[in-house]
């Protein structure tokens, strides 16, 4: 099972100690959240944001993973055969709905990565070669989330300094800004967290609110996804580094 229809799997129909993989497409010109293709229906944005998929897909599997199983060995824990893409997407919602901003097409892997988590973090460090491989040779940029079906943000976990590992192998350094816990708040930094295109780690600010903002909805920290990969392409197009971590 894939977990919900926009890769935010709450682990209602997958196994605990498994890590969802969900890669979106930054590309103003395919990216249903872009305000420049206003003058583009719906469907014409969702074919050229699925057919993009395609093409990634294609790259990813055909020359980037091969690569890397020969660069980066690893033998997985459980036996399986590693990072496996597909393309995820729900029905395309209809205008009556305001379901838009959560059906984003994008290419999903479920890595199952069971007793131990070395296939969780061998899985996120490939995906930040990814991420750099994907903008250094092929121009294309994406934002990779990395959704732990039992313990969420899994990067946020890591740079908190709580990940896994004991005694000198433990990770003690806190690396995260301190408005993550003490602004926002660990809920609604649920898409707030990207592996972009240059292999490191984005984390949307404070500033950066949803629309829910003055409408009963807290203080607006709650992004769509739509709202954060918007986010996401203003700060790539303005070769903003200020959010990388």
């Amino acid at each position: 099972g894939d977990g919900d229809g926009d890769g935010d799997g709450d682990g209602s129909d997958t196994n605990t100690n498994t890590l969802i993989l969900s890669l979106y497409c930054l590309d103003n010109d395919a990216n249903a959240s872009s305000t420049t293709t206003s003058t583009t229906t719906p469907t014409t944005r969702r074919k050229r944001l699925l057919q993009k998929l395609g093409r990634l897909h294609s790259i990813i599997h055909s020359k980037i993973l091969p690569l890397y199983h020969k660069r980066y060995p690893h033998q997985w824990y459980t036996g399986g055969e590693g990072i496996a893409f597909g393309i995820h997407c729900e029905p395309s919602p209809s205008p009556s709905t305001e379901s838009e901003s959560e059906s984003v097409p994008h290419l999903r892997a479920i890595i199952r990565y069971g007793p131990h988590p070395l296939d969780e973090h061998y899985a996120m460090a490939m995906m930040m070669c990814l991420s750099k491989d994907l903008h250094t040779f092929y121009k294309m940029d994406v934002a990779i989330e990395c959704w732990d079906v039992e313990d969420g943000q899994i990067l946020l976990i890591e740079g908190s300094g709580s990940g896994s590992g004991s005694g000198s192998e433990s990770n003690d350094v806190d690396a995260l800004p301190s408005w993550v816990d003490d602004v926002i708040g660990v809920e609604d930094m649920r898409r707030r967290v990207y592996i972009v295109n240059n292999g490191k780690v984005a984390i949307l600010p404070p500033s950066i609110k949803g629309e829910g903002q003055g409408k009963g909805q807290g203080h607006g920290y709650s992004l769509t996804r739509n709202e954060a990969l918007r986010a996401l392409e203003t700060c790539n197009n303005a070769g903003d580094d200020n959010y990388n971590y």
